[in-house]
């Protein structure tokens, strides 16, 4: 029987490591298609930083939570869309404490902050990390009573 020389032996186990790396390669870069869908939930995230600001203001005016949306006053620019980029839908918004909410919103693809192309996962001023599920997925917020000084 004969054994096959260094030099097939190379070939082979370099002809394994281009095929492994370029495996890895391919699972790593994001089609134009995936690509489009980070970017809208990016929008999503977005609003609903925007949307938390407006509440925490809203709060800090009137010394309550608004009882919907509604209220944030729609000239103040940290109020932010209310509607989903691409259904229309409302963010969804619910009171579950004196001083605790949700906002919720519909994701394409789950954000678990490896993404190098989303610049903020947490708003270290609101402590809030914005990372997400795929699908419907509610940011649990509490409004701070008064801002630390």
């Amino acid at each position: 029987m004969k054994t096959p020389s260094s030099g097939k032996l190379f070939l082979l186990a370099g002809t394994f490591l281009v095929a492994g790396l370029v495996a890895l390669g391919a699972s790593l870069v994001r089609s134009p298609a995936e690509m489009q869908l980070a970017r809208l939930d990016d929008r999503r995230v977005s609003d609903l930083r925007e949307i938390n600001r407006a509440v925490h203001q809203y709060y800090r005016r009137y010394d309550e939570l608004p009882r919907s949306l509604d209220q944030l006053p729609s000239a103040t620019p940290q109020r932010g869309e209310m509607v989903d980029p691409i259904t229309g839908e409302r963010y969804a918004y619910q009171i579950t404490g004196d001083l605790d909410f949700n906002l919720c919103a519909k994701f394409d693809l789950a954000d678990s902050g490896r993404r190098g192309d989303y610049p903020h996962f947490y708003d270290t001023d609101l402590g809030v990390d914005w990372r997400h599920d795929a699908g419907p997925f509610c940011y649990a917020l509490t409004v701070r009573e008064r801002d630390p000084e």
